[in-house]
């Protein structure tokens, strides 16, 4: 039987850590992308709690993924919250799928993916740019 959850509230703690450390659950966020992807990297699975924004999204990409539980802002309670990570602990499937995304995220090299885009958008758009100007040039001379 896993240890009984101990959960505490901080606006200051590191979300990082605190998941690495325990490597059970996040609930220190409030599902942004930042969050999502810190603890998914670390294989965490989460307890997301979507605030605004693009949150709800997150969360539901989160739980459509099996990566983790949502509880609605507007239901959370210390019954709901420690019922949703006890799920996340008792249930090996919520570890698994956040397994699968780290090592998905660890394939993916994102930065170099990311200028590689931002190089071909710049490209594109120089050359339509170009295109542009020799037309402009042609009618000009016409």
């Amino acid at each position: 039987m896993p240890h009984e959850p101990v959960l505490f509230a901080s606006n200051q703690a590191n979300q990082v850590r605190l998941a690495w450390r325990h490597g059970a659950f996040d609930s220190g966020t409030s599902t942004g992308h930042l969050a999502r992807q810190e603890s998914l990297s670390e294989g965490v699975p989460l307890v997301c709690i979507p605030l605004d924004n693009d949150q709800p999204g997150v969360a539901a990409r989160v739980k459509a993924h099996g990566a983790g539980v949502v509880v609605p802002p507007r239901r959370v309670n210390a019954k709901r919250l420690r019922a949703a990570v006890r799920s996340i602990l008792e249930n090996d499937s919520y570890r698994l799928a956040a397994r699968k995304i780290q090592s998905a995220i660890a394939e993916v090299d994102g930065l170099n993916r990311a200028a590689d885009i931002i190089e071909d958008v710049l490209k594109i758009g120089s050359g339509a740019r170009a295109q542009a100007k020799t037309s402009q040039n042609l009618a000009s001379t016409t």
